[in-house]
């Protein structure tokens, strides 16, 4: 009897297993990540160009406890590794290609806290429409103003985000390395 393969595509996997974030719940302390999704095209992440906007890569991995998960580079800042925050332990190398580790286990999973308080992506706030409509306004690749910043931050969090809020990782190693 002849066997027939059936191939699933990426696409279909990741509507189907939706990827938390890994910055934005609760990650359990010796929680080993794999990294599972490469790039489609080469085993090269990179900054690519679609209508004339940057489009940033996702870094997905899946744990030994259960779940996919995902990061941007946006997350960066938010890992640690031996306690040293990403920007004091990473130095970018001209002509140098650096290497994402294929896998990595988790020290600690802390609340990131600015003054005391717990730090919210800025759709978790009940003004985030108002926020979105202001940044129509402005200019592209305009910052948000301090003004705009302090409103969002003045309304309440959505009764669905309370647990939302940035988390700091410190994992066994660096997330991102140059090899020797």
């Amino acid at each position: 009897m002849e066997k027939s393969i059936i191939t699933i595509s990426e696409d279909v996997i990741n509507s189907v297993v939706k990827p938390i974030s890994l910055f934005l719940n609760d990650v359990m302390d010796g929680a080993v990540f794999t990294h599972v999704v490469r790039p489609k095209t080469s085993s090269e992440y990179k900054i690519e160009k679609k209508d004339g906007k940057n489009i940033y890569p996702i870094f997905t991995f899946a744990s030994n406890k259960g779940g996919t998960y995902k990061f941007t580079l946006y997350d960066l800042k938010n890992f640690g590794f031996d306690t040293v925050k990403f920007a004091n332990y990473f130095i970018p190398q001209a002509d140098k290609k650096c290497r994402l580790t294929d896998t990595f286990t988790v020290n600690s999973c802390e609340p990131l806290l600015v003054d005391g308080e717990k730090v919210y992506p800025f759709f978790c706030y009940t003004g985030y429409e108002t926020y979105l409509e202001s940044r129509k306004a402005q200019a592209d690749g305009e910052y948000p103003t301090e003004a705009m910043i302090a409103d969002i931050k003045a309304t309440e969090i959505k009764a669905g985000s309370i647990d939302r809020y940035y988390r700091v990782i410190d994992i066994d190693k660096p997330i991102f390395y140059y090899p020797e």
